[in-house]
C-alpha cells in the first residue's frame, strides 16, 4: 500500500512537471488523496487482465496436453508471451490517461489500448526505450558486482528509483504527441 501511495504521489508530480507547473510539497499529499484508490483499482484490473491471459494459455495447454506434452507447453508459452507483450504495450499509457485525463480506471485501460492500436510503432519505440534504459542500468550493476565485488545495492536502488521517475515523466511527455 505504501508503494502504491508513493506511485500516486510520483505520478501526480510527473504530471505537474510535464505541464511545466512548479511541483510543491502539498502536491504529494494531494496526489495520494486524488489518485490512490483509482490507481489501486486500475492495478487490480490490469492484474486480472494478465491472469486472463495466463488462464487462456493454461487452457490451450490443457487441451493440447493429451496429444503432445512438449508441444502443448511450448504453444502455451508462446501464446502467453505474445499476449502478455501485447497487453503490456496496450496498457503502457494507462497512467497519463488516469492522471492527466482524469479517466476512470477501466476507461484509462481501454483508451490506453486504443492508443496502442492507433500508434503501434510509437508505443513500441517508447516501451523499448524504457526497457533498454532499465536493462543498461542492470547490466552495469551486474558487471560491477561481478568484477569489482562491491555491494552498491543502495546506489542502484536509488538509480532504479530515478529511472522509474524518469519513465513516468517520459510517458507523460510522449503521451500528448500520440
Amino acid at each position: 500500500m505504501l508503494a502504491l501511495a508513493g506511485t500516486s504521489a510520483t505520478l501526480a508530480l510527473a504530471d505537474k512537471v510535464t505541464q511545466h507547473k512548479k511541483p510543491e510539497v502539498k502536491d504529494i499529499l494531494t496526489g495520494v488523496r486524488q489518485h490512490f484508490w483509482r490507481l489501486l483499482t486500475m492495478e487490480v484490473l490490469k492484474t486480472l487482465a494478465y491472469v486472463a491471459v495466463l488462464l487462456l494459455a493454461v487452457v490451450v495447454m490443457a487441451l493440447m496436453y493429451p496429444f503432445n506434452r512438449q508441444i502443448s507447453f511450448f504453444v502455451a508459452a508462446v501464446i502467453f508471451a505474445v499476449l502478455a507483450i501485447h497487453l503490456y504495450l496496450g496498457l503502457l499509457f494507462r497512467y497519463p490517461l488516469l492522471i492527466r485525463k482524469q479517466l476512470s480506471p477501466l476507461d484509462a485501460l481501454r483508451h490506453s489500448y486504443k492508443l496502442f492500436q492507433a500508434n503501434k510503432g510509437s508505443v513500441f519505440a517508447t516501451a523499448v526505450l524504457i526497457l533498454v534504459t532499465f536493462t543498461v542500468v542492470d547490466l552495469i550493476r551486474s558487471a560491477i558486482v561481478y568484477f569489482a565485488d562491491i555491494d552498491l545495492t543502495w546506489l542502484f536502488s536509488f538509480l532504479y528509483l530515478l529511472i522509474v521517475v524518469w519513465s513516468f515523466i517520459y510517458l507523460f511527455t510522449v503521451f500528448p504527441t500520440l
